[in-house]
């Protein structure tokens, strides 16, 4: 059985901003890039006012009412710490967000604050020329601690080399290149473990088609487990789309996946029943899906990983984002900038709720509660003006942010994962004899 973790703070990892990583492509001198990272860190109690939130070298995080809320023109690499708190009765999120108008960072990504974790997957991104791949790893410990690193390939299991382990220090986050370990690799997936301590990960991810922008994004953690979920799954009209699974297990697994819209469920068009080999990448076109929010339940016969790319393409520039399969939750909260956002909410198939989303302001004020039931797939638009939500539901959710910004000739877009601090985030599972 589950028990509740005893009282403890709640603690942030935050893995910086957008960092340039192509010597060539457009030139800078000649593009008004309109470059800009901000950071936003949101704190709300259950009830009540907000406990004292750190950031590690930059003090307190100031109220607003009730609500702790920090806001920077800067990047934030580092640690975000509560007070000690009871699970669940604190909702704590943070992010740093990009947005560059034109030249090769050209799109909208954001980089949340992240939970550590001693197990987790990365589900996204290609090893090909023109797209630059970085591991970001954060330690919010008291200790350095040593992260393994496996690749999971179209072709099966890559050796990384070198870049294999990677010692983090505490408190610190640190990038990892993994472009020369992996090469040629339309598809691939990270398996990220410790065996003490734990870390946040994210990977960044740039591409340039020749010298024109296509894409900026973070890919976060998913879950592994028999059944996924990825919620909030973007499809545009000019773009493209797919759903990426990974089989890590030493045999064959077979998948089948369903595609849920606010209008209801079906079966994915050649997703019925589907077989990804032992310890090796899949991607399943989305092309033909109408286009708007979509989220996808994939049930393995094994334990599965997944996530999803989408993309809008606008004239000859492109940008991308990557969705991951997360737990479910009663409750959660985001950061998602000065974007136009959506947060798309699935419930567990056969247990319908009701979704309560309150908006926050850019001054860190809340903004009127947006409502939704959910059975299946619900989408509720965030308010012009919002950079932040926390929600709760009736029953478990999945739950995504799905957004877009302007940019010079279109739009960017981004997905961000929508985190907490509920207690099945915290406890722990102990055997009873």
């Amino acid at each position: 059985p589950a028990v509740a973790a005893p009282p403890a703070p709640l603690t942030l990892a935050c893995g910086g901003e957008l960092q340039r990583t192509v010597d060539v492509g457009v030139n800078v001198s000649n593009v008004n890039e309109s470059i800009s990272e901000r950071t936003w860190v949101v704190a709300a109690a259950a009830s009540g006012t907000a406990p004292k939130v750190e950031i590690a070298g930059k003090g307190e995080v100031p109220r607003v009412g009730d609500i702790g809320f920090y806001s920077s023109g800067q990047g934030l690499a580092g640690v975000v710490r509560s007070e000690t708190v009871t699970s669940g009765s604190l909702e704590l999120a943070g992010a740093t967000v990009h947005t560059a108008s034109a030249g090769d960072l050209r799109g909208v990504a954001a980089n949340p604050c992240r939970r550590a974790r001693s197990d987790q997957w990365i589900v996204g991104s290609r090893s090909q020329v023109g797209v630059s791949n970085q591991l970001i790893l954060t330690n919010p410990g008291s200790n350095p601690v040593t992260v393994k690193v496996e690749a999971l390939t179209a072709a099966g299991k890559a050796e990384l080399g070198g870049t294999g382990t990677v010692v983090v220090d505490s408190g610190q986050s640190k990038r990892v290149s993994i472009d020369g370990a992996l090469r040629d690799q339309p598809r691939f997936a990270l398996h990220v473990t410790t065996e003490s301590g734990s870390v946040a990960v994210s990977l960044q991810q740039t591409s340039l088609d020749g010298y024109t922008p296509a894409g900026v994004s973070f890919v976060t953690s998913s879950v592994a487990a028999r059944n996924v979920t990825v919620p909030g799954v973007r499809i545009d009209g000019g773009g493209s789309a797919a759903l990426r699974i990974a089989n890590p297990n030493a045999s064959p697994a077979t998948v089948s996946v369903t595609a849920l819209t606010d209008k209801g469920a079906s079966t994915l068009p050649g997703g019925g029943k589907v077989t990804v080999e032992a310890r090796s990448v899949l991607d399943l076109s989305l092309a033909g899906l109408p286009a708007g929010n979509v989220s996808f339940r994939i049930a393995g016969s094994a334990d599965i990983v997944a996530g999803a790319e989408f993309t809008v393409k606008d004239g000859g520039q492109a940008d991308n984002a990557w969705a991951a399969a997360g737990s479910a939750r009663t409750a959660g909260s985001a950061v998602f900038g000065p974007t136009s956002a959506t947060l798309v909410a699935v419930s567990k198939a056969g247990l319908p709720g009701s979704v309560t989303a309150t908006p926050i302001d850019a001054n860190g004020k809340d903004m009127p509660a947006v409502k939704a039931d959910v059975n299946g797939q619900a989408s509720l638009p965030m308010p012009e003006g919002a950079v932040a939500v926390r929600y709760t539901s009736t029953s478990p959710m999945y739950a995504g942010i799905a957004s877009t910004a302007q940019v010079e000739g279109g739009k960017g877009v981004d997905w961000v994962p929508l985190g907490s601090s509920d207690v099945e985030e915290t406890s722990k599972h102990v055997a009873v004899g």
